[in-house]
Formats: C-alpha cells, structure tokens, sequence
C-alpha cells in the first residue's frame, strides 16, 4: 500500500532533492497533457534553490519567454489580476449582493404567508408599519397585474353589439369580470392614510 506522504517542508536535504526530482517530473507531464486536452498555451518556470543558475523550464526557455512576454503585452483588465485587498473587496461585494438579493426572496415570502394568513381571516394581532406598507404594494402591484388581464380578457372576448354600438357581455363574462374585481379588494386591511408616522 503506498504511503501518504505527510504535506511539510522535507528537513533530509537528500529526501528533499529526490522528491523534487519526482515532482518536477510529475508537473511538466501534467502541464503537457493540460496543453494538449485543452489546446492552451502553457510554461512551467521552476526555480531551485540548490540551483538558482538553472532553472527548470518546459516546454523550452524560447517558447516559455514568448509566452511570458505575451502575458505582459496584454492590457492590465485582461490578465485579471488581483492582489489580495482586491479579491477580498470583491468578494465582500460579491457576497452583500447574494445577502440583499436572498433578504428580498425571504421578506418576499414573509409578505405571501402574511397576506395569505389576512385573507383567510385568521387573527394575526399586532401588525408593524413597514409590513402594512409593503403589502400594500404588493396588493398594489397584483391590482395592475389583474387590470392587465382584465383588459386582455375582455379584448379577446366576442360580443355582441346593441342598438348604439356598444359590445353587451354574455354571462360568462359578467361572471369573470366580478369575479376579478373582488379578487382585487383586499379584505379587512387598515388605511395606510390612518397610520403613524415612521420614526
């Protein structure tokens, strides 16, 4: 069964340079078969502190040095690079748009159990400002959205004209048109009008 070799600074300086000569071995293979699979542009500069004077490049120091220098033609915003103040400022910015955007899909569902609670009468006691307010707007918006449908419905229905001109409802659409409307009135709501005043 092979070992796990435990991930420390190697203190034998022979088992140092025998696992380095394995490592380097390893990553120049793996390097080449990344640029073969994915068709990618790839060096590998590994520089040894027992021999400073001669680093290990793949695929070669020609190749590698045009590659490099392509890399410092390139526009600062292409190479994307970061130092860690900036990836950690866009991180926490990243992160406080993740927390409004799930706050608003929480207080969104809060606002639904909420109305859905109101509409079925049941006793709710004391209700706070900010959460009058809100559903009001949701009520709101729902009133235009029903107003939408309303007017399409009524557009695609067929009637019949009367003596003036005007389109006469069948039932059936007299029936869906009440039946809209008091979809639309909110049930047992207090008047935003009669509210406190925010602090």
């Amino acid at each position: 069964m092979r070992r796990k070799l435990k991930l420390q600074f190697i203190e034998n300086r022979t088992a140092r340079k025998q696992t380095y000569r394995k490592r380097k071995k390893g990553l120049s293979k793996k390097v080449s078969e990344m640029s073969t699979l994915c068709d990618v542009q790839v060096c590998t500069i590994i520089n040894s502190p027992d021999d400073p004077d001669n680093p290990a490049i793949w695929p070669s120091p020609s190749e590698a040095q045009a590659l490099v220098e392509r890399f410092e033609a390139l526009p600062h915003h292409k190479k994307n690079i970061m130092d860690q103040t900036a990836f950690l400022a866009a991180e926490t910015k990243k992160q406080k748009r993740n927390l409004q955007k799930q706050n608003k899909e929480n207080r969104e569902i809060e606002l639904k159990v909420l109305l859905g609670k109101i509409l079925n009468g049941e006793a709710l006691g004391e209700i706070c400002v900010d959460d009058l307010r809100d559903l009001y707007e949701i009520l709101e918006s729902r009133d235009e959205m029903l107003e939408e449908r309303h007017k399409l419905f009524r557009g695609s229905t067929s009637g019949t004209k009367d003596a003036n001109g005007f389109i006469k409802e069948d039932k059936a659409t007299s029936v869906a048109v009440e039946a809209s409307n008091e979809a639309k009135q909110p049930q047992n709501l207090p008047d935003l009008n009669e509210l406190p005043p925010e602090e």
